[in-house]
């Protein structure tokens, strides 16, 4: 280590092993750059130079030329370093808030105190800036992805880009997060913190939650990916590969065993799912998701082979007795495939499915509360009934996208079902333009027959 390094150096370098853990995925690190410029602790030519020479760089390689690269530049300016630490805490995961810490506690060490960071449990609001825009919907490269369907009826060529090429703004919303309220303004979660009073905290007791392993994986994902279809008339899905990649990595980070599996038939789709939850779920383990990447049409998520596979069907995948491990615990399955060939307002289409029917009685097989087999699912929908859902032709769908972002960002903070919530929420935002007349804004949706609330833990 140089002589010559300022403190800020020498606080980030010390602890760039905490830094690399939180910025250890390309949306976060992404989010953090870009507010870095937009409060003026960096500039966007500084930036894009960084970007071009570390472009073939590892993502930890890039995590730490872009920090210290930021102290070299910031100095002993202490309400500087304030700012980046009020960023990295803005991340609202626990290690971000310890990596927050340990870096003003090393910039003391060192012989300055910074002036408006506090830490945990503290308020940063004074030192952040303006709420960071909402993401367009780009691709790698920033311009605007063409888009594609995933509908049984082929391909729709799609122009993403609003009438303003603007950001839609969006309203304050209040958000929860343990026992306290989250005044967010946009996407800006955790600006303002409202302690929850008493009717608040009794309606959190006597919500049912599921019980977490917290020891070990949490459970098993299989992710089906159909990307070459038999039918020639019928497009492949190539850019689906680009959410599987997205889906992996998120669920392997939440410490779950993963599974992918490429291009199955209808009849596959049934008996791997079937065989994964009899034969890969064990009683340990607190839940199993299915994420399914597919054509699909009114009736159902299609195979390779073109056939039909119903929500229906799916179901009973799971609830028979050989999944007795899966029994009153969430069952989750992600869609992303149209469920029609609608536009009513109007990228590709992905077309899924309708809520099963009612299945007979199941037996409590050795379990004291007796559960209806329909209990304890969670669908989510790329898309509403009967319309197209949007998959960009190279960088994946807007729907799986913001599914893993969320995921990825919030939670520790929110339940599945209020993932989804902000999940429908940005993709609803979005405008989609067609060779139409109208723009479309896709609308998913969540069906569920849970009892409580469900969070994915690390």
């Amino acid at each position: 280590m140089s002589s010559t390094e300022s403190s800020a150096q020498k606080a980030i370098r010390d602890n760039l092993g905490i830094l690399n853990r939180v910025l250890n995925n390309e949306a976060v690190f992404g989010e953090v750059a870009q507010k870095c410029v937009q409060r003026r602790l960096i500039t966007t030519d500084e930036l894009t130079q960084l970007n071009d020479r570390l472009s073939r760089q590892t993502l930890r390689e890039r995590v730490e030329a872009f920090v210290l690269r930021l102290a070299e530049l910031l100095g002993d300016l202490p309400e500087k370093i304030d700012g980046f630490l009020s960023i990295i805490k803005e991340i609202d995961t626990l290690i971000a808030e310890k990596a927050a810490d340990t870096i003003s506690q090393s910039y003391a060490k060192y012989g300055y105190k910074l002036p408006k960071y506090e830490s945990a449990g503290g308020s940063v609001a004074d030192s952040v800036g303006p709420a960071p825009k909402l993401l367009k919907y780009e691709s790698a490269g920033g311009s605007v992805s063409a888009v594609v369907s995933d509908s049984a009826v082929g391909p729709s060529p799609i122009d993403t880009t609003n009438a303003a090429g603007s950001v839609q703004s969006l309203s304050p919303q209040v958000l929860e997060q343990g026992k306290e309220k989250v005044t967010s303004d946009a996407w800006g979660f955790g600006s303002k913190k409202e302690k929850k009073n008493d009717e608040e905290k009794a309606a959190d007791d006597i919500m049912y939650k599921y019980k977490v392993n917290e020891t070990g994986k949490h459970g098993v994902v299989l992710i089906i990916n159909n990307v070459y279809f038999k039918d020639e008339n019928k497009a492949n899905r190539i850019s689906s590969d680009k959410d599987a990649e997205r889906l992996e990595e998120l669920f392997e980070g939440l410490l779950y065993q993963v599974v992918v599996q490429n291009d199955l038939t209808a009849e596959e789709i049934k008996t791997t799912i079937s065989g994964i939850a009899a034969g890969s779920v064990t009683k340990k383990h607190d839940s199993f998701i299915c994420c399914i990447l597919s054509h699909g049409n009114p009736a159902g998520i299609e195979g390779v082979d073109g056939e039909t596979v119903t929500v229906a069907e799916l179901v009973k995948s799971v609830i028979s007795t050989k999944c007795s491990a899966l029994r009153g615990k969430p069952k989750i399955f992600f869609f992303q495939a149209c469920r029609g060939t609608e536009a009513p307002e109007p990228l590709v289409v992905d077309s899924s499915v309708q809520w099963p029917p009612k299945e007979e009685e199941m037996v409590a097989d050795g379990i004291a509360r007796a559960l209806p087999p329909e209990a304890d699912f969670l669908f989510g929908f790329s898309t509403s009934d009967g319309n197209v859902a949007a998959r960009g032709v190279e960088t994946g769908s807007q729907y799986i996208k913001a599914l893993c972002e969320f995921i990825s960002k919030y939670s520790s903070r929110f339940s599945l079902y209020e993932l989804l919530l902000l999940v429908n929420y940005k993709v609803s935002g979005n405008t989609i333009v067609f060779n139409t007349s109208y723009k479309y804004h896709q609308m998913p949706e969540i069906r569920s027959t849970l009892r409580g609330k469900f969070y994915f833990k690390k």
